[in-house]
Protein backbone atom coordinates (compact mmCIF):
# COMPACT_ATOMS: atom_id res chain seq x y z
CA UNK A 1 0.00 0.00 0.00
CA UNK A 2 3.06 2.18 0.69
CA UNK A 3 4.17 1.64 -2.98
CA UNK A 4 1.53 2.37 -4.68
CA UNK A 5 0.81 5.67 -2.35
CA UNK A 6 4.20 6.99 -3.53
CA UNK A 7 3.35 6.11 -7.13
CA UNK A 8 -0.01 8.24 -6.61
CA UNK A 9 1.53 11.18 -5.40
CA UNK A 10 4.63 10.77 -7.80
CA UNK A 11 1.59 10.98 -10.41
CA UNK A 12 -0.13 14.28 -8.58
CA UNK A 13 -3.16 11.50 -7.43
CA UNK A 14 -4.88 12.43 -4.29
CA UNK A 15 -6.69 9.88 -2.48
CA UNK A 16 -7.07 6.20 -2.15
CA UNK A 17 -9.04 4.17 -4.94
CA UNK A 18 -10.98 1.16 -3.98
CA UNK A 19 -8.43 -1.25 -2.89
CA UNK A 20 -6.23 1.00 -1.53
CA UNK A 21 -8.81 2.63 0.94
CA UNK A 22 -9.70 -0.75 2.08
CA UNK A 23 -8.41 -1.78 5.90
CA UNK A 24 -4.82 -3.53 5.65
CA UNK A 25 -6.45 -6.54 7.78
CA UNK A 26 -8.43 -7.17 4.20
CA UNK A 27 -5.17 -7.04 2.42
CA UNK A 28 -3.86 -9.27 4.46
CA UNK A 29 -6.83 -11.66 4.64
CA UNK A 30 -6.42 -11.35 0.58
CA UNK A 31 -3.22 -12.20 -0.02
CA UNK A 32 -3.43 -15.41 2.59
CA UNK A 33 -6.31 -16.42 0.49
CA UNK A 34 -4.23 -15.98 -2.92
CA UNK A 35 -1.25 -18.17 -1.60
CA UNK A 36 -3.60 -20.45 0.05
CA UNK A 37 -5.23 -20.99 -3.65
CA UNK A 38 -1.85 -20.64 -5.24
CA UNK A 39 -0.30 -24.03 -3.17
CA UNK A 40 -3.46 -25.99 -3.55
CA UNK A 41 -3.79 -25.50 -7.54
CA UNK A 42 -0.16 -25.00 -8.29
CA UNK A 43 -1.20 -26.29 -12.36
CA UNK A 44 -3.32 -23.41 -12.62
CA UNK A 45 -1.94 -20.37 -10.37
CA UNK A 46 1.90 -19.24 -9.93
CA UNK A 47 2.91 -16.96 -7.01
CA UNK A 48 4.64 -14.00 -9.09
CA UNK A 49 7.51 -11.69 -6.82
CA UNK A 50 6.20 -8.00 -7.59
CA UNK A 51 8.57 -6.39 -5.26
CA UNK A 52 11.05 -5.35 -8.10
CA UNK A 53 10.36 -2.49 -10.67
CA UNK A 54 6.98 -2.90 -13.06
CA UNK A 55 9.87 -3.70 -16.01
CA UNK A 56 10.77 -6.75 -13.66
CA UNK A 57 7.44 -7.89 -13.16
CA UNK A 58 6.49 -7.89 -16.68
CA UNK A 59 9.14 -9.98 -17.81
CA UNK A 60 8.21 -12.59 -14.47
CA UNK A 61 4.63 -12.48 -15.58
CA UNK A 62 5.33 -12.50 -19.47
CA UNK A 63 7.99 -15.63 -18.77
CA UNK A 64 5.36 -17.37 -16.34
CA UNK A 65 3.24 -17.28 -19.10
CA UNK A 66 5.00 -18.44 -22.21
CA UNK A 67 6.27 -21.68 -20.05
CA UNK A 68 2.84 -22.27 -19.08
CA UNK A 69 1.00 -21.34 -22.40
CA UNK A 70 3.73 -22.36 -25.00
CA UNK A 71 1.01 -22.98 -27.54
CA UNK A 72 -0.08 -19.44 -27.23
CA UNK A 73 3.42 -18.77 -29.53
CA UNK A 74 4.15 -16.01 -27.41
CA UNK A 75 7.98 -17.00 -27.22
CA UNK A 76 9.17 -14.21 -29.83
CA UNK A 77 7.73 -11.42 -28.01
CA UNK A 78 10.10 -9.26 -26.75
CA UNK A 79 11.40 -9.41 -22.98
CA UNK A 80 8.71 -7.61 -21.63
CA UNK A 81 5.89 -6.61 -22.71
Amino acid sequence: LARAARRAASAGETGADRFEGEALAIHEARRRAFRQLARREPERCILVDASGSPEAVAGAVQSAVIRRLPDLGLSGLPEAI
